[in-house]
């Protein structure tokens, strides 16, 4: 994984923030899973922590962030708080970066402003497009 520097993190950060204002409600609904990434990046991980790491991304890419406090994290994916502690601890922390009070995963955010950047400019491009007359009219 390429590192960011904090300064250049949190500016990533800050970005997806004023996105997520700026789409009013309206966020993106999909997103690109790099398949070969993903599986070479949890290439030790078993199939059920590759879920819990998927439900945990989910999360980000629906709310924006997760929580930083464990116990909130293990409620997310529904798993019991000591079991979710040692898999956060042994596979699942170093997927995720801190800023503030929040967890992100470097990756999704890209895809996430990514994403909203397109759904921004499509928007911005239908507005300033002029209306379409009706022939019939």
């Amino acid at each position: 994984m390429d590192e960011l520097t904090d300064a250049e993190f949190s500016a990533l950060v800050a970005h997806a923030d004023d996105l997520r204002r700026r789409c009013a409600g309206r966020l993106p609904h999909t997103v690109s899973l790099k398949f070969n990434s993903f599986v070479l990046g949890t290439a030790s991980f078993t199939w059920q922590e590759r879920g819990i790491y998927l439900g945990l991304l989910y999360r980000q890419f629906d709310k924006g962030y997760l929580p930083t406090d464990v116990a909130q994290l293990a409620s997310v994916v529904s798993m019991e708080v000591q079991q979710f502690t040692t898999l956060w601890q042994t596979k699942l922390a170093e997927k995720f970066r801190n800023s503030g009070d929040r967890l992100y995963n470097k990756t999704m955010l890209e895809e996430w402003n990514a994403q909203a950047s397109y759904l921004l400019g499509k928007r911005k491009s239908k507005a300033e497009q002029p209306a379409e007359r009706d022939p019939f009219r």
